[in-house]
């Protein structure tokens, strides 16, 4: 699960962050540094945006509500309720 989120949303996040780094003429300590905090930031909001698919208002939110449950999609509250819930 957390390698799809890195490849879906955190790796574009992280190379966002590293490309303004390259743009600012960071040291590459610094590129480093804005490159894990995208990665960090682009995990975060896919985890949050997990969360929201199975309790926002939809309208809010711009998008169906329980949409990537009825895709199938493996997020984590799915899979934490497969893995502790009872049958």
């Amino acid at each position: 699960y957390m390698r799809v989120i890195y490849s879906k949303t955190a790796r574009l996040f992280e190379a966002a962050a590293q490309c303004s780094g390259i743009l600012a003429g960071c040291t590459p300590e610094e590129e480093k540094g804005l490159q894990d905090y995208g990665r960090y930031l682009g995990t975060a909001f896919q985890l949050i945006d997990d969360l929201l698919d199975y309790n926002a208002d939809g309208e809010q939110l711009g998008k169906n509500v329980g949409d990537d449950l009825n895709e199938g999609k493996p997020t984590l509250p799915l899979l934490h309720a497969m893995h502790h819930g009872t049958p």
